[in-house]
């Protein structure tokens, strides 16, 4: 998979834009503030249908400016080629286009684009919230399988009226209220927590494979999913059991709280290196080893999945990373089409590969070789 083309107007800094990369590693450098991580943002927009800076759609806009437009044109291997382009407004929903037309769902935008995204808030994912780390999971779930993505709105729909209704006066008079969104909560909860465990089982491999490359097979990192429903079992069906059971027996202390305490907004992941918890005893070279592991295993499954390699952007990854990691990250993304920026040429120097490198500065991109 590869991106043939990518227009921007009023996007960010980007007044116009009209941007067509190499199929394999351009190389974008520009001093700081110039648009070099507004660039990354824009494709990693048409692959998901949201930034991953920003919950506010009108922060994309150019200040002053009626609307925003992102337009990217991509072809698989086959060379089958499709048009996904996305229209940002100040004040009113955003709109997204596949092929000229408006999918009934986000869903649909789901795999148009395989996207991998690593950059230096990366690292997070092994010492940061258990947010960071379900935020992993989802993202690279739902470029799998659009079931999924609907799954979690509906779960996340049900939580907010729960939670809701959970501080509401008339639940007090009546905690059958609770019934509805329990059942919801239960069903959709237990697809994800089944969907979250069979991931981690089948991208395990890999990243027990990028890490111990990392180390020169002298250290052991282990991924284990915990979930947020504590059940054991693979059935989704004993989960949605398990699942419904313990919200009605947590009821009163949900009521007390004011929130749901348990569920799949609850899962983590554990990480080990050499049998020791990686976020308390691990060293920072060893988690910045385990966050490059798991992101750069999501390539290897994607590929394996889909038969397509994923787009890959590396957003000034190599100023945080030593020429050791630098080096693995590289090997990794060798047959990619990848977009890389970095902040210096001497960056741009160190990589021993063919690549195209281009310049940013204030909004506009040249290629200088």
């Amino acid at each position: 998979m590869h991106i043939n083309s990518l227009s921007l107007r009023n996007f960010r800094n980007y007044s116009e834009l009209d941007f067509a990369p190499s199929q394999g590693l351009n190389i974008i450098i520009g001093e700081n503030a110039q648009g070099k991580t507004n660039l990354i943002e824009s494709i990693f927009l048409c692959g998901f249908g949201r930034s991953h800076r920003t919950t506010d759609d009108s922060d994309m806009v150019q200040y002053k400016k009626g609307g925003a437009a992102v337009l990217l044109k991509v072809s698989d291997r086959y060379d089958n080629t499709q048009s996904i382009s996305v229209k940002l407004y100040p004040s009113q929903p955003k709109q997204i286009f596949i092929d000229g037309m408006r999918p009934h769902r986000l869903g649909e935008l789901m795999g148009c684009l395989h996207v991998v995204l690593f950059s230096p808030e990366s690292l997070q994912l092994v010492k940061g919230s258990p947010s960071e780390r379900r935020r992993f999971l989802d993202m690279g779930i739902s470029q799998l399988g659009r079931a999924y993505f609907y799954k979690l709105q509906q779960y996340n729909t049900a939580l907010r009226q729960r939670n809701a209704l959970l501080k509401s006066p008339e639940m007090l008079k009546d905690p059958a209220h609770l019934d509805m969104w329990d059942s919801v909560l239960a069903k959709s909860g237990a697809y994800i927590a089944s969907a979250r465990k069979r991931y981690v089982e089948r991208i395990r491999p890999y990243i027990f494979e990028i890490y111990s490359s990392l180390c020169d097979d002298k250290e052991i990192f282990s991924v284990e999913y915990i979930s947020g429903i504590a059940c054991n079992s693979d059935s989704a069906d004993e989960l949605e059991e398990a699942f419904l059971s313990r919200l009605h027996e947590s009821r009163d202390d949900d009521i007390r709280r004011g929130y749901t305490g348990l569920g799949a907004h609850k899962d983590d992941l554990t990480f080990k290196t050499n049998a020791q918890d990686t976020k308390s005893f691990a060293s920072q070279g060893q988690q910045r080893s385990a966050a490059l592991a798991m992101k750069l295993s999501e390539i290897s499954l994607i590929e394996s999945i889909s038969g397509e390699k994923p787009v890959v952007l590396l957003d000034d990854v190599f100023s945080e990373l030593d020429e050791s990691r630098c080096d693995a990250l590289l090997r990794s993304v060798e047959d990619c089409q990848c977009f890389i920026t970095c902040a210096k040429e001497s960056l741009a120097e160190m990589i021993n590969a063919d690549f195209t490198l281009f310049h940013c500065e204030e909004g506009h991109i040249e290629q200088i070789s």
